[in-house]
């Protein structure tokens, strides 16, 4: 694992996982999708939290580059979909609510985000 301080944060970085933490702020990918994201196919994720983990103007590190959050909006729960779920990276909704649902959260966000190489 590489451990690295950056800009008041940390970053590590393994094969699995990329994280920047910047107090509480974090936002991981799964790995399938990360050369989506990479190649600016995929701008949209859904998360399920408390509470959200990252803000408007963030940028949180995806190696080579970062990840800069553009929007986020709660949304209700009822309003997924399998559009949804495939602007996410997503077969269908089952799909996503198998990577989004962890945890105790309830609320539904959805993270708009652009790529920087």
């Amino acid at each position: 694992m590489a451990v690295s301080a950056i800009g008041g944060g940390l970053h590590f970085a393994t094969e699995r996982t990329a994280v920047w933490l910047r107090g509480s702020f974090t936002m991981q990918f799964t790995k399938s999708l990360r050369p989506r994201i990479q190649s600016g196919e995929l701008t949209t994720s859904v998360r399920i939290w408390k509470r959200p983990h990252v803000k408007v103007g963030g940028r949180y590190v995806l190696p080579p580059g970062e990840v800069e959050v553009t929007s986020i909006e709660a949304i209700p729960r009822d309003v997924l979909n399998d559009e949804i779920a495939r602007e996410s990276g997503f077969e269908n909704l089952s799909s996503l609510l198998e990577t989004a649902q962890h945890g105790r959260g309830e609320t539904v966000f959805v993270v708009k985000f652009i790529y920087h190489a």
